[in-house]
């Protein structure tokens, strides 16, 4: 009994013996293998140029087995390689290590390599294909130490022999593409050296280290997903790995290793601004995994001020160019001067040359024009400042200013002295340190004018701005001419939002009411739009957060212009006219006399408010003799698209040998669907 008793322990213990190895896995060491591919072909050229066998033409000695690197006659002479892996059962899982070994020679020592990935369909074996050599497409970079050893390499020491360029992750998203086939150019990025690199027996090689181990997937993810200036970032790693191995973790933020981590846990404390990369590596004990994330940590945006010269002339408006002096007075031939009578202003032209600035229109903050002033006589004067086409520009006749709608800004000069700028100011100081600005945004009230108008300009692609300067009052005074205006333009690292306007409908009834939406939005990442501010024709209606304005329509057109602001103060602005009463509008200005040989043109402007149809016009120039009888006409038809906007012209030559005494002539347009006028008929003088 005994006995038997005994082996049934026995069996129960084989038993249990056999359910515990049944149920623990057991992993055998990862066999790890080395190959090297196939090389295919090794070129040796002038950078895109015909394949040649370049010898080390510095020595008499003909280094006709090496393939050279360097440069020669200011051309990258260089190496094209290529590898077939079709051959070699590649799992991209399974490639922990990848890259070429190459033979330098001592002419390379702290030198810097690079390799550069090449299109398959790109290799020629007669011509060299243009590199790319943009930082997307270098695959690796090395600086080749300074080794007293640089023979060639053995299968048993490649690595102690040889240059080594690690293109691991390359290589493996090139096999999970399934590539069979790799195209690399080396070269050195000095242009101080040559030498051999590698010879006929010494080719460059690319080794493939494959493991039987399954590397971990790890991925990551922020606590947050912006930060602002000094916060603290928590990221966490997770991972997976199919051999259930023992993991660690690593990080390394901006390419440092940091040790502020618990397990696979990173806190990255005050947080300065800027993208920052994180890189989270997680190890198995055989081969690391490892993965790439970026936070983004919001700064204060820097402001930059950026001035631009001005050419200067100084005229009677609208008359031939010339220095004027103080004739009243003495004879200032150094100055530039402004006042006169009502009827002879003298004024100022200055015109802007911007495009060395390199402006953004979103990065646009601030814009004056700062001008010193002889404050003796323009105290408690007005100026005025105003716009003008750059293509009005003439160094010999002056350009017409539009008073009307051209006015920017005013300003009065203080009866005191005048502002006086230190020389930390980041406006423009002049010798005499004292100046007037235009638009001064950082005033306790400021003025936009000159900002809003910089801002289109530039949206426009203007390069030239324009401006004229005037006195209000008759007199005169001085502007020193060697130092002459300047137009500040103060740029930030922060964008302005992007914003547009949009009514609720294109025509409206008498009473009826109107709706204004702005809709915006901010490059910046994470931005916050603040506030809208709603300006009916220049002034001021409506400061929300709300981004809707609501009108009543009158009978006559609105120009609804919005300021948006993100939280730095920075602002994008857009312009809207709403209240049309009639889907299509037309002004019209005409030129000639009913004279024997004279040309009548009548020019208009028109406007469709339509938001789904064409509409299709016709001009109209008609002449009457001295009994209002029709004597002859001329039409010109024209279409304009939906929500279109465009100028047309049409011209009538009279004939010269006809008396045309008492007769008269009348421009006309018409909707030719309704055949309705929809301007008022003009006639001629």
């Amino acid at each position: 009994m005994k006995t038997f008793k005994k082996f049934v322990s026995v069996i129960l213990m084989l038993s249990m013996c056999l359910v515990l190895l049944t149920n623990t896995a057991v992993f055998a060491e990862p066999v790890v293998t080395r190959t090297a591919a196939d090389i295919t072909a090794v070129y040796n050229s002038l950078d895109e140029k015909v394949f040649t066998e370049y010898n080390n033409w510095a020595t008499t000695q003909m280094n006709q087995y090496n393939y050279m690197l360097g440069t020669k006659s200011g051309n990258k002479l260089v190496l094209y390689v290529k590898y077939d892996i079709s051959s070699m059962d590649l799992a991209d899982a399974n490639i922990s290590s990848a890259g070429i070994y190459q033979y330098l020679n001592g002419n390379h020592a702290n030198k810097t390599m690079k390799v550069y990935a090449l299109d398959n369909a790109l290799w020629s074996d007669t011509v060299g294909p243009v590199v790319d050599r943009s930082e997307d497409n270098t695959v690796a970079a090395y600086k080749v130490p300074a080794k007293a050893d640089m023979a060639y390499f053995t299968d048993s020491d490649i690595s102690n022999k040889n240059t080594f360029y690690d293109m691991t992750e390359y290589i493996k998203q090139a096999v999970s593409d399934g590539e069979t086939t790799l195209c690399f150019v080396i070269e050195s990025t000095s242009n101080d050296m040559y030498g051999s690199a590698g010879s006929s027996s010494n080719k460059p090689t690319l080794m493939i280290t494959t493991t039987t181990n399954k590397v971990p997937v790890v991925t990551a993810i922020a606590d947050k997903d912006y930060y602002d200036e000094g916060e603290s970032a928590v990221i966490t790693a997770t991972a997976t790995d199919e051999d259930g191995d023992e993991l660690t973790y690593s990080f390394k933020v901006d390419g440092t290793e940091s040790t502020n981590t618990d397990g696979n846990v990173l806190t990255i404390e005050n947080l300065t601004s800027g993208t920052h990369t994180i890189e989270v590596l997680c190890s198995d004990g055989y081969d690391t995994g490892k993965t790439t994330i970026e936070i983004f940590v919001k700064g204060s945006p820097v402001k930059t001020w950026n001035s631009a010269n001005s050419t200067v002339i100084n005229s009677y408006d609208g008359k031939t160019v010339s220095e004027y002096n103080n004739s009243t007075h003495f004879s200032s031939p150094y100055n530039y001067m402004l006042g006169g009578d009502a009827a002879k202003p003298i004024m100022l032209y200055m015109r802007f040359n911007i495009s060395s600035l390199g402006i953004n229109a979103l990065n646009i903050a601030d814009a004056n024009i700062a001008m010193w002033i002889q404050s003796a006589n323009h105290c408690g004067k007005i100026l005025n400042i105003y716009a003008l086409d750059s293509a009005q520009w003439n160094t010999t006749i002056a350009p017409v200013v539009d008073r009307e709608n051209n006015k920017l800004t005013s300003i009065q000069v203080p009866a005191t002295a005048l502002v006086d700028y230190a020389d930390t100011d980041p406006i423009y100081s002049y010798a005499a340190g004292k100046n007037i600005i235009f638009g001064d945004t950082d005033a306790e009230t400021p003025d936009y004018a000159i900002t809003d108008y910089v801002k289109k300009q530039v949206s426009k692609g203007e390069n030239v701005l324009c401006f004229a300067v005037e006195r209000e009052s008759a007199g005169y005074s001085t502007t020193s001419k060697t130092n002459p205006p300047v137009l500040n333009i103060r740029t930030t690292t922060n964008n302005a939002p992007t914003v547009t306007l949009s009514a609720d409908k294109n025509v409206y009834e008498e009473g009826e009411t109107m709706t204004v939406t702005a809709d915006a939005y901010d490059a910046d990442e994470d931005s916050t739009i603040t506030s809208y501010e709603f300006y009916v024709n220049g002034v001021l209606d409506d400061t929300s957060v709300d981004n809707t304005l609501t009108l009543t329509c009158d009978g006559n057109k609105k120009e609804v212009t919005v300021r948006c602001y993100d939280e730095w103060g920075d602002y994008g602005m857009a312009s809207i006219v709403v209240g049309n009463t009639s889907l299509f509008e037309a002004d019209v200005t005409v030129s000639g006399t009913v004279t024997a040989g004279d040309t009548l043109t009548a020019s208009y402007h028109v406007e469709n408010h339509s938001s789904d149809t064409d509409a299709d016009f016709a001009l109209i120039i008609a002449v009457y003799d001295a009994n209002d009888t029709l004597y002859d006409m001329t039409f010109k038809t024209c279409t304009l698209e939906a929500n279109g906007k465009d100028n047309f012209e049409t011209e009538y030559v009279l004939p010269s040998d006809v008396d045309l005494t008492d007769y008269t002539a009348h421009a006309y347009i018409w909707e030719l669907d309704s055949h309705a006028a929809i301007a008022d008929f003009v006639s001629f003088n």
